[in-house]
């Protein structure tokens, strides 16, 4: 317990650090600004900035909120764990199947449109965990599994094309996906203490019920500050409700750069899942017997692990001037390298843990640079549609493992990750090779340009036409 304490406390004090001279940084940049327009610009992107981060993060609070208690809360009604894992199934499916169809309505209905769907989905889903009954809970598995894509494709399509549509920079844009990852980590760390605390006092429910809340306020957020968006009126389909998942396929068979980034997205969080639910499977095989094993630590540590990364990319980004592609080679290299580190020390506890971290850190690195690669290649015409439709192999990854993994070694799930991880790596630098480093973070949008006319796309053709980490993680 002291090593877990102790390593907590090192990334904790790292993390405060690195953030203070992050907005050290940040300062001496304001200082430097001569110009009234600089100055308003900045006060206009701050402005949005905090509205977006209310928004996102209070959705993702109430998504944490849930999490450490579901299985909890299964387990309460009587459930038996093969009966647990089916209703995850229910979510997973739903996610990929209903899901991506519900998720590509955003770019022809709007996307605060969709923001209100996702909000009355994941409420209704919060309120069947009020019912023991299997067909209820695995109907509100669907509804969770339908509100997850849309947490994950919506708000961040919203946010894109507001920021472009208000003059904004690609470079300002990376440091809002860098925001968004550091301010997760740390909701997920309040939620989970204040969803302890609501459990104390009024039952397994409880965090459900203030889940339900949260979202309805995100609601009236959306209400009274977000104007509307669509996909690009350029490229509007005639094929009725799901024309615009009709383009995303298109777009994405047609445009090589569409399939790798979109496939690097289903592999990593695939394999990310794959970590989520092996990861306390594997520190139980390690620990000694009738030992505790510290679930909270370790969880908070993962986080600060995943801030830390966001800070980094941060400095990558804007301090060294990185591209985003570049940071997403240098996050799924180390990936590749935790994976290994994971295999090579599962019989060392302390290790062990170390490695998970290492990963963690990858994680906190992957968000905010996929983020920003996703906005450079995705056109704004079905950018929900197309980011819902690479879900569908995220997904069905998962199902495979749920269903496989108690068949599997440790070795062989987590060499499973490094394989996931070295395709991704490999589907990456092909990119990079086509487009000669034209459309990464820095440089120009092949994804705007050619929305714009512009035919300078780095050499990528476009076609015709942003967690369940998070979901997940506390599920453990």
């Amino acid at each position: 317990m002291s090593f877990y304490n102790d390593t907590l406390a090192i990334l904790c004090v790292s993390c405060a650090v690195a953030v203070v001279l992050q907005n050290r940084s940040w300062l001496l940049k304001q200082l430097s600004r001569n110009s009234p327009a600089d100055t308003k610009t900045e006060a206009r992107l701050a402005s949005f900035r905090r509205n977006f981060l209310v928004v996102y993060l209070l959705n993702m609070f109430g998504d944490w909120l849930q999490g450490p208690y579901l299985y909890a809360l299964y387990r309460s009604y009587g459930y038996s764990v093969g009966a647990i894992g089916q209703l995850f199934v229910f979510g997973f499916l739903s996610s990929a199947v209903f899901g991506t169809l519900i998720g590509s309505m955003a770019d022809k209905y709007g996307r605060r449109n969709l923001s209100y769907v996702f909000a009355i989905t994941y409420s209704l889903s919060c309120a069947t965990k009020l019912s023991p009954n299997f067909a209820i809970l695995a109907f509100g598995r669907i509804l969770g599994g339908i509100a997850t894509s849309l947490l994950f494709s919506v708000f961040e399509s919203w946010m894109i094309s507001e920021h472009f549509s208000r003059g904004f920079s690609d470079a300002e844009l990376s440091d809002t996906f860098a925001y968004t990852t550091f301010g997760n980590g740390f909701v997920a760390i309040l939620s989970g203490v204040i969803a302890n605390h609501t459990v104390d006092k009024f039952g397994l429910v409880s965090p459900f019920v203030m889940a339900i809340m949260v979202f309805v306020l995100s609601a009236v957020v959306v209400m009274g500050t977000w104007n509307e968006n669509y996909g690009s009126q350029s490229h509007t389909n005639d094929n009725g409700t799901f024309g615009s998942l009709i383009d995303g396929f298109t777009v994405i068979r047609n445009d090589f750069a569409m399939f790798a980034t979109g496939m690097t997205q289903s592999l990593f969080e695939g394999g990310m899942y794959i970590f989520i639910f092996m990861w306390s499977v594997a520190v139980e095989a390690v620990v000694k017997k009738g030992s505790v094993i510290p679930y909270g630590i370790i969880f908070a540590s993962f986080m600060v692990s995943t801030m830390m990364g966001s800070i980094v990319f941060s400095f990558l980004i804007g301090g060294l001037k990185w591209k985003a592609d570049a940071i997403l080679h240098l996050c799924l290299g180390i990936a590749a390298v935790a994976f290994l580190c994971i295999i090579a020390f599962q019989h060392n506890e302390h290790h062990l843990f170390l490695s998970f971290n290492l990963y963690e850190f990858c994680v906190g690195l992957y968000f905010p640079a996929m983020s920003t690669v996703r906005s450079n290649y995705i056109p704004e015409a079905v950018r929900s549609s197309v980011m819902n439709i690479f879900r569908i192999p995220l997904n069905l990854i998962v199902c495979v493992i749920l269903f496989e993994t108690h068949n599997l070694s440790h070795s062989v799930v987590f060499s499973v990750c490094v394989g996931l991880v070295w395709v991704c790596l490999v589907l990456q630098l092909s990119l990079s090779g086509r487009v000669g480093g034209g459309g990464g973070a820095g440089g120009g949008s092949p994804a705007r340009n050619e929305e714009d006319g512009d035919e300078e796309g780095g050499g990528v053709q476009m076609g015709a036409v942003k967690g369940d980490y998070v979901a997940v993680a506390k599920d453990q």
